[in-house]
């Protein structure tokens, strides 16, 4: 019985542990996706105050 809770109770700390993993790695993608649309944004005002 203490086995069985023993592989439970690691398998449920190994699925925590990769979910935070997972979302720190989404968290970094979107921090990275949000600075790319600024950049973006940043070129194309520059180019239409440029056109005006």
């Amino acid at each position: 019985m203490s086995y069985v809770l023993c592989v439970v109770l690691a398998l449920l700390i190994l699925a925590l542990l990769s979910l935070a993993f997972i979302s720190s790695k989404t968290a970094e993608i979107a921090n990275s996706g949000v600075l790319m649309f600024r950049s973006i944004e940043h070129i194309l005002e520059r180019w239409i105050n440029r056109n005006k």
